[in-house]
């Protein structure tokens, strides 16, 4: 559900076009939704923002 979100969202086209592997449309539009609403997003990038990024070598 997430590599959908993400797919879409990088892509820059319409949650109509994300291909099939990634499970029904509406789904995956919804649980964006529902996930923009309570926050989830929010925490995620503050997390990973707080991590420093990658580590390279």
């Amino acid at each position: 559900m997430i590599s959908g979100i993400i797919h879409v969202l990088k892509s820059g086209g319409r949650w109509f076009d994300a291909p099939d592997v990634y499970g029904p449309r509406k789904t995956i539009y919804n649980r964006f939704v529902r996930w923009s609403e309570k926050g989830v997003w929010t925490g995620i990038f503050d997390t990973l923002s707080q991590t420093g990024g990658p580590r390279w070598k």
